[in-house]
């Protein structure tokens, strides 16, 4: 996994808030610094682990064709850079637009879940929810997704 500036800050970040909120349950059978360090090491584990999931393309590679191969420049019957970009923006405008259409109850599941890449378990604390909740939630939300994409596509 690639790290940078801003990964690091995250993975700080989200380890000092874990461990203000579970201060109270810090028994003190280790040091206080070995506790944190696994809070932090858990936080690069589960960021990993989401990176993996979500692997990303950067926007200066040719995006492949419907059967896989790259597109050639110049093909006047293939889709140009700019109108695969542009194409790219609406597709993500249009999942931008579901999610915000998603009830109160879904949203905050699918941005913990699909978005932070946070673990069942880890949503289910932040949230105050039971594990099978969330992962009763997060199904009925990508059904909810997948039935108004298939829409909005068909639009």
């Amino acid at each position: 996994m690639e790290t940078n500036r801003s990964d690091a800050e995250e993975i700080v970040q989200e380890t000092f808030l874990h461990a203000f909120r579970a201060l109270a349950a810090y028994r003190g059978e280790a040091s206080f610094r070995t506790w944190l360090y696994r809070i932090a090491l858990r936080a690069a584990l589960v960021r990993r682990r989401a990176a993996r999931r979500r692997p990303t393309e950067p926007l200066t590679a040719d995006p492949p064709q419907a059967d896989g191969s790259p597109l050639s420049p110049g093909g006047a019957s293939q889709p140009t850079r700019a109108d695969v970009l542009l194409e790219r923006k609406e597709l993500a405008q249009t999942v931008h637009d579901a999610l915000d259409r998603l009830g109160g109850a879904y949203r905050p599941v699918v941005q913990m879940r699909d978005l932070e890449g946070r673990s069942s378990g880890d949503a289910a604390r932040a949230l105050g929810l039971s594990n099978d909740v969330v992962r009763q939630r997060l199904r009925r939300a990508h059904l909810m997704l997948r039935s108004d994409l298939a829409r909005a596509r068909g639009a």
